[in-house]
């Protein structure tokens, strides 16, 4: 059984604005994410949060981060921010 992915509003916003290769990339990676339901993937650069975010994840991809916490009990794949490196952990 896969992850169902959601994006906050803000979320879906900031991914519509992305140059179209960021764009592809990330819709791709969380299609990956939400099929394997696990967030081990050698490929790709996603690391635990720390701090305000914790139990949340980070998603490098260039210079773009996207911060998405996985809700188990639903299934879900929430996708909280898709923002520039230095405006993703405001």
């Amino acid at each position: 059984m896969a992850y169902t992915i959601q994006y906050k509003k803000s979320a879906r916003k900031a991914i519509l604005k992305l140059p179209m290769g960021y764009k592809i990339a990330f819709i791709e990676t969380f299609e990956k994410i939400a099929a394997s339901e696990s967030t081990r993937h050698g490929d790709l650069d996603i690391s635990p949060m720390k701090g305000k975010n914790k139990g949340g994840f980070r998603l490098r991809i260039g210079d773009c981060r996207a911060i998405f916490t996985i809700e188990n009990q639903a299934l879900v794949l929430m996708v909280l921010k898709i923002r520039s490196r230095g405006d993703a952990y405001k």
